[in-house]
């Protein structure tokens, strides 16, 4: 027995190196001691039967018999049928068997080799039988032909590149019908001789599209092959961070996304917008409450824990900024959706895990890539906001003002008032004419300082830019990848402007057959520098009424009144204290803003192969962010200022500040550092044709640490790097007698202090597979983890999350129709890890010392809970995926269901204990869906392609188990609810009958009875109106193709979820002090006299100072529901590539350029087609001594983008 090298071709075979290792280790044997070499020698003894055993059954096992009685029957069934009775394996091309005559065959009990005898007799066609595999193939022509052949042979010449113009080493050059086959070198070259003129090359490459030329042409001759996305799905690899497995052998729910094919018609910056819509599952949707989109996987399964996926780059968890990883270096995205994909992860995967690879080098010769991209943002469209004109408001200023004004005697001549308000007065007062006030009121009604912000303060375009090159090559030793990023990113505001550099490396050594290193290092920082001492975005459709102007009719600066007036400001000067007279486009210099953030990834990895099929795998992977924030503000800042002035001693002698002269700085330091440290046994072995088992069970340690300080300095200098005390106990309390205008200053303490967070992981972790005949995957995981953020108590501890599941091919290219049809279960267990309680009493200091005592003090943020313990997800899913004809189409559905238990929520407790309330693990919830996607190649020509995705997401959530102690109807209105019976974030509303003849809203109870108040109401009363969640989610994708140009677009869609709409506010409060600034529009139409109420959708009549149990009969009237349903045109690309001999004598093997269009129409389901997107839905917050509804908003229009995309290998 022996082991043959065939590196040097089949016919000459040599012993392989691992032999001269061998006889190095039998020198040593004398050196052994004994009872140790009786030890080796029994269990190589054990090992020598085990594999006799092996060999005898597979000799016995090739003595195989063929019967058949077949009458005029199709080759292929013959065939067919043979294969069953022996189970040997047939290889040949499905054209050979086309035009085979039928076969007769009579046998009983004969080998397979006098049968394939008798189904070839009289055919075209000849077998060879190796081992257990029958070559099929055409009969060689005869010696007279081969002869006359002879002399007209050439020898050719040529290279092969794929659609980039890169080398493809290893591609396979074979003579049509014939069995002579060359593969391409390193540099994709190759050569043939001795062939005939008329003969045809095959040219195919794994993933790619197989292409034929004439041996005819002029040689050297260029191949270019074009990528082949069906084949390229049937072979994917998936990536769970543990272990790489193909796609065929998952038993789990997972997607793919390759970078390279999937996202080719992307130029996104960030990569989680590039993924959107590329996954069924997987969205990205901004939730109720929330400024930013959110990622999430197959819905929600928290309340109060960690909801976003799990995210892993190149093997580890990501305890990074995602931003920070560039969306070029990126190769593969990997999301996890089921339990026995994501299990693996136990404790940190209930939310779905997202995997990403990045780049790796491959064996060649370098490989230059550059990628550039110019995304412009131009200003969000201000008709959008639907806000109130100059003119507008000044009216509805008056009408407010007749409605609810005060004495003007009695106003404060210290405190400022607005100026149109004061013109009321005026005119109120008769100390001003109708005449004059309407002439001193135009230049109000005229002005609108919109140009005068954009042209002094903003870009009218923000304009984001990224570059990456990237080097790659390498040989059988060593690969690399290595690129650098740079982009710069200028927003709106003019001053501002950020920056990130960056660079990500991946080493790989070859060191021997049996030993691989890995060394990856990524890396960036991003800084930001600039003045912030006014916000251009702050005036331009919000803030100030608009008729007040940055600059006057001479172009000089105009002073705007904050909380003094002008009589006051005059005073304090005159007192010899701050000058607060406020000039908006002075303050810009004033402030001054520093950011810079270092990220930093150490990633070594290690792979020894003990023997064939058993391998181990060691990783270390170290983590490490810097955050440093700075926010300068000099002593002319007015917010300094106007501190100074307040905390300034009526009386004194000497210095009148409580608070020091000087500038103030709030600086923060952060840090997060992290590290994962893994060994892992792999096992993999193929017994016989049959059985496959892959198994791989390791040991994990992780720890996280976060630390921060925040300090906040007085009488700061910022050259000498000096700061003076400030007496924060002694200004804790209000100190009476200084020039505040209520003549009383109280120090809040701005200083955050320390902040010190560790958490820590131990884990050990299985996953196994069995595979019988390629058809039956059996699949079983199972993970234990320990954490510092677990209780104390026994038994909960060391309780396992596992996972099982089992795939069957049904059919795998039976027939012309259908290529695969697979189905697939699975069912685990997923945890999540609580982070806002601990196993023992956790404690927070208050901001201020205690009133009474001056000294610190704290307060109980949770109570010890030693059954404290991760939420678990139970999740079944049953998927079917299908390709039919060859891979025209493709896709899969899913269904699932996740039940959460032991949901941590806040429970009601005895409060004689301490607490009213704690935090536990009692709770449940369930989210039950489909995923369905769909893939269709619906027209493919010489010049011209056509394909099409389609994916599809329902998932309908539901609390089945949680305590809510507060059952007022206030508390059911105030915000998206989480109550028993309902998905999380549902709406409640008011039962809406109208308005009174005198303008005062109307409602209803469940049995039809009128109130006037909620007060009267119950919850009962109240229509439950839907989630701010949405139910669906899906994405159609298409690509098309004509010559060198290519297209995609995709449109996104999110529905079945409902938002309150936008409209006008109930109208009740002090005219000066609150609208003072321009309003929603539809704030003008409102209920004025008797008969007005029978408007449809006209809001209320004025209600001096109305009780939140009458305006939120009106602000949350069930009319007010509207369907949040959208669809947005997300992306279209339009991309060019460019290839030619031009370019390759400039060392240029391709070129592309691009141009994406972001957003550029949508469909909503509401009246007003407002964007969900930009749409915030109402809450209610306290104000004062009354809550009230505050109105929801239409937001900022999210604007269409326009980027231009460069791409190059050279």
């Amino acid at each position: 027995m022996y082991f043959i090298n065939t590196s040097h071709g089949v016919d000459e075979p040599r012993f392989a190196p691992i032999f001269k290792l061998l006889k190095g280790l039998y020198k040593c044997v004398p050196l052994i001691k004994p009872e140790t070499r009786r030890q080796i020698i029994m269990r190589i003894n054990l090992m020598a039967v085990f594999m006799t055993l092996c060999l005898m059954q597979a000799v016995a096992s090739g003595f195989a018999q063929v019967t058949l009685h077949k009458k005029n029957a199709a080759l292929n069934d013959v065939l067919k049928s043979i294969k069953q009775q022996t189970n040997y394996t047939f290889l040949y091309n499905s054209e050979l068997l086309k035009d085979a005559k039928t076969v007769s065959v009579n046998l009983d009990k004969a080998s397979i080799e006098e049968a394939l005898k008798a189904c070839f007799e009289n055919q075209d066609l000849t077998f060879k039988i190796i081992e257990k595999t029958v070559l099929l193939k055409k009969k060689e022509t005869g010696i007279l032909d081969k002869v006359v052949s002879y002399f007209a042979t050439k020898d050719i010449r040529g290279t092969v590149l794929d659609e980039d113009g890169l080398p493809l080493p290893g591609a396979t050059i074979q003579i049509k019908n014939s069995t002579k086959v060359v593969l391409t070198n390193g540099k994709g070259e190759f050569e043939l001789k001795g062939i005939d003129e008329k003969a045809i090359l095959v040219i195919s490459f794994i993933g790619y599209k197989s292409k034929e030329i004439s041996a005819g042409q002029a040689s050297p001759v260029t191949i270019h092959l074009e990528t082949n996305p069906g084949e390229l799905a049937e072979v994917a690899i998936v990536s769970t961070g543990y272990q790489n497995i193909p796609k065929e052998r998952a038993a789990g729910s997972i997607e793919v996304i390759n970078a390279d094919k999937d996202l080719k018609g992307k130029l996104q910056a960030n990569i989680l917008d590039r993924i959107e819509g590329m996954s069924a599952g997987l969205t990205s949707y901004k939730s109720a409450g929330n400024t930013q989109n959110s990622v999430r996987i197959r819905g929600v399964s928290t309340l109060l824990g960690e909801a976003k996926p799990l995210y892993v780059v190149d093997g580890s968890p990501f305890e990074g900024d995602i931003t920070s990883i560039n969306a070029a270096d990126i190769e593969t995205i990997t999301v996890l959706k089921d339990a026995t994909a994501a299990s693996i992860y136990g404790a940190r995967s209930a939310n779905g895990v997202i995997v990403i690879n990045t780049r790796r080098g491959k064996k060649g010769p370098v490989r230059i890539t550059y990628n550039g991209i110019a995304k412009l943002t131009p200003l969000p469209n201000r008709d959008y906001t639907n806000k109130m004109s100059s003119s507008e408001l000044v009216d509805f200023q008056r009408e407010m003002f007749n409605y609810r004004s005060g004495s003007y005697a009695g106003i404060d001549p210290r405190k400022s008032m607005n100026d149109v308000y004061r013109l009321y007065y005026e005119a109120r007062e008769g100390n001003i004419t109708e005449t004059q006030l309407q002439s001193a009121l135009e230049p109000y009604r005229n002005s609108d300082r919109y140009d005068q912000v954009v042209d002094e303060l903003l870009r009218k375009t923000a304009i984001n830019q990224t570059h990456n090159i990237s080097f790659s090559g390498g040989s059988d030793f060593y690969t690399y990848n290595l690129s650098g990023n740079y982009m710069l990113n200028n927003p709106y505001e003019r001053e501002q402007s950020s920056s990130r550099v960056g660079f990500n490396l991946n080493n790989t050594f070859n060191f021997t057959k049996w030993m691989k290193f890995d060394v990856g290092v990524i890396s960036s920082k991003v800084n930001e520098d600039y003045d912030n001492g006014i916000l251009g975005m702050n005036l331009l459709n919000t803030g100030k009424a608009s008729y007040f102007m940055l600059k006057d009719q001479n172009g000089r600066n105009v002073n705007w009144y904050n909380s003094k007036s002008q009589f006051e400001i005059d005073r304090l000067n005159a007192l010899g204290l701050q000058d607060e007279n406020y000039s908006p486009l002075a303050e810009l210099n004033k402030k001054h803003y520093n950011n810079t953030s270092n990220y930093l990834n150490l990633n070594f990895a290690a792979n020894f192969k003990i023997i064939d099929g058993l391998s181990v795998n060691l990783l270390y992977q170290k983590e490490r962010t810097e955050n440093y924030t700075k926010q300068y503000l000099t002593k002319d800042a007015y917010e300094v200022k106007t501190m100074l002035n307040d905390a300034a001693k009526q009386v004194h002698t000497g210095n009148p500040y409580l608070i020091p002269v000087g500038g103030q700085l709030d600086e923060t330091r952060a840090d997060q550092n992290s590290h994962t440290m893994r060994a892992q046994v792999n096992f993999n072995k193929l017994f016989g044709e049959k059985h496959r088992i892959d198994v791989i069970a390791g040991a994990e340690q992780r720890g996280v640490l976060v630390t921060s300080s925040n300090l906040y300095k007085y009488g700061y200098d910022d050259h000498s790097l000096s700061y003076k005390p400030v007496d924060e106990d002694f200004l804790s309390t209000a100190y009476k007698g200084t020039e505040a205008l209520f003549g009383q200053f109280t120090l809040t303490r701005k200083e955050k202090g320390f902040v010190n967070l560790e958490n820590r992981y131990a884990s050990f972790y299985a996953n196994g597979s069995y595979t019988y005949d390629r058809k039956l995957t059996f699949t079983g995981s199972i993970r234990m983890d320990q954490s510092n953020l677990f209780g104390t108590d026994p038994k909960y501890q060391y309780k396992p999350l596992w996972s099982t599941g089992v795939m069957y091919v049904l059919s795998e290219n039976q027939n012309d129709w259908l290529d695969r049809l697979a189905i697939r279960t699975t069912y685990g267990i997923n945890g999540n890890i609580p982070k806002d309680s601990g196993p023992y009493m956790i404690t927070k200091d208050y901001t201020s010392p205690n009133t009474y005592t001056k000294e610190a003090y704290a307060y109980v943020y949770s109570p010890p809970n030693a059954g404290l313990r991760w939420e678990k997800t139970k999740v079944t899913n049953f998927g079917i995926d299908f390709s039919l004809l060859k891979s025209r189409f493709s896709g899969s559905i899913e269904f699932y269901n996740k039940a959460t238990s032991d949901l941590l929520g806040k429970q009601s407790t005895d409060p004689t204990i301490g607490w009213s309330s704690v935090l536990l693990n009692y709770g449940s919830m369930t989210n039950r869906g489909v995923d369905f996607t769909f893939k269709s190649k619906n027209i493919t020509t010489t010049d011209f392609a056509w394909s099409s995705g389609l994916n599809f997401n329902y998932n309908k959530n539901e609390l089945t188990k949680l305590e809510n102690a507060n059952n007022t109807v206030y508390a059911y209105l105030e915000r998206g609810q989480n109550r028993v019976g309902k998905p999380m974030d549902a709406l409640y509303s008011v039962r809406y009958k109208g308005l009174d003849s005198k303008g005062l809203p109307i409602a209803l109870t469940k049995d039809g009875r009128e109130v006037k108040s909620t007060a009267q109401l119950t919850p009962d009363d109240l229509i439950y109106s839907g989630t701010t969640t949405p139910l669906f989610a899906a994405s159609l994708m298409n690509n098309m193709s004509y010559k060198n140009f290519d297209l995609f677009f995709m449109f996104i869609y999110y529905g079945g979820h409902v938002m309150r709409d936008v409209t006008s506010p109930y109208l009740t409060k002090f005219a000066e002090l609150n609208y003072t600034t321009n309003m929603e529009r539809s704030a003008l139409n409102y209920w004025k006299k008797p008969g007005d109420e029978n408007i449809p959708g006209i809001a209320p009549g004025f209600y001096t100072a109305a009780s939140s149990t009458i305006t939120n009969i009106w602000e949350a009237r069930d009319q007010n529901i509207q369907k949040g349903d959208y669809i947005k045109l997300r992306d279209v690309t339009l991309s060019y590539n460019l290839a030619n001999e031009l370019l390759k004598r400039n060392r240029i093997q391709s070129m592309r350029f691009s141009f994406q269009v972001q957003n550029p129409w949508r469909w909503a389901a509401n009246k007003q087609n407002l964007d969900p997107e930009a749409w915030t839905v109402a809450t209610l917050v306290p104000r004062g001594v009354n809550n009230v509804l505050e109105a929801p908003s239409r937001g900022i229009a999210i604007p269409t983008t326009y980027s231009f995309g460069i791409s190059a290998n050279f």
